[in-house]
């Protein structure tokens, strides 16, 4: 005979899963609003996200657009259609790549 799944019909915040019981409205309490009290509590400061270069920060992804700054004078690109290698450009980059040619 298998066995069937039993799912709570309580939502896992309304439930202690200290004392086994299930917490009325009125007696819920709001974890992030405890930690932060219990926080202050215990080590005299309140909680606060501070910028230390050791916690990680929450960074923008980088917008990778054109950027017109490059320092290397006499580099050019065409945001144009692509260009596809010739022959001997393809030859110089397997040379570089350390490629086989059979492959």
């Amino acid at each position: 005979m298998a066995l069937s799944r039993r799912v709570c019909v309580n939502d896992s915040n309304n439930f202690c899963f200290i004392c086994g019981e299930y917490v009325f409205k009125e007696y819920r309490l709001n974890v992030k609003t405890f930690v932060n009290e219990t926080y202050k509590n215990y080590f005299g400061h309140p909680l606060e996200m501070i910028n230390k270069p050791w916690i990680p920060q929450k960074e923008e992804p980088e917008d990778f657009g054109t950027k017109n700054d490059s320092s290397d004078s006499d580099f050019e690109y065409d945001l144009g259609t692509p260009k596809p290698f010739n022959q001997d450009d393809l030859n110089d980059l397997i040379r570089d790549l350390g490629l086989s040619k059979s492959a």
